[in-house]
């Protein structure tokens, strides 16, 4: 069907409209995911240690800021390289069952 003429059904302009989005379609649900599984696993995370905290009584004892870390070496040709990391912040929880848990 040539660019300029209407289309022989009302559906038939959507189908096009659908056929042309379906890689954006495709893309944001894809994204939606990548960013969507790893949020739910860490509320999830976060849940199960809020029920551990409470089922086991747990108590604050300590907190260990985060750093960043530095480290220099060399590669496999020889070529220095420097390369730098986070650490995040702990917390140390005290139980009823004697241990002390870093979190």
């Amino acid at each position: 069907m040539p660019h300029n003429e209407q289309p022989a059904s009302p559906t038939e302009g959507r189908g096009r409209l659908f056929r042309r989005a379906r890689p954006v379609l495709g893309a944001a649900l894809l994204l939606a995911v990548a960013i969507g599984v790893p949020i739910a696993g860490v509320l999830y995370k976060r849940e199960r240690w809020q029920a551990f905290v409470k089922e086991h009584d747990c108590k604050k004892v300590g907190h260990k800021e985060g750093d960043v870390v530095t480290s220099v070496g060399m590669d496999s040709k020889g070529f220095p390289v420097v390369s730098t990391g986070v650490t995040d912040d702990k917390t140390a929880w005290k139980c009823k069952d004697g241990v002390t848990y870093w979190r």
